[in-house]
């Protein structure tokens, strides 16, 4: 059975990665700050959550929501660059570009999954 991370802050991202995580029958660590620890906490009651990255954690992916502002799901894609294919959920229609620019640089993942076809077509136009 595939291991997967998943890393998240705000709350938009977390609806959706919950509900899909929910759905989807794989073995979950969570890392997790501010107000996606309750909406997870819906979905998966004996929820236990990470405090911190560990080399020695083995996972086949990493997901993560996106944040303006918090740093947690961009320290998850960074912590496990070239070692763990990263995946992260767009939420929005805005700001794509700035949920991925922290500290004068962009830290992006290996993959970006949106969940229309509005969404789809801004990610294309912005993205390589």
């Amino acid at each position: 059975m595939k291991k997967i991370l998943i890393a998240s802050h705000d709350a938009g991202a977390a609806n959706l990665i919950s509900y899909w995580a929910a759905k989807n029958n794989y073995n979950y660590s969570f890392f997790l700050k501010g107000p996606s620890v309750k909406i997870f906490k819906e979905n998966f009651p004996k929820l236990k959550i990470k405090k911190r990255l560990s080399s020695k954690d083995d996972y086949d992916y990493i997901i993560t929501g996106t944040s303006l502002k918090s740093n947690t799901e961009l320290y998850a894609i960074n912590y496990f660059k070239n070692k763990v294919k990263t995946i992260s959920f767009i939420d929005h229609w805005i700001n794509y570009k700035k949920r991925f620019y922290r500290n004068n640089k962009y830290i992006y993942p290996d993959e970006i999954w949106v969940t229309d076809i509005n969404a789809l077509k801004l990610a294309n136009k912005t993205f390589s």
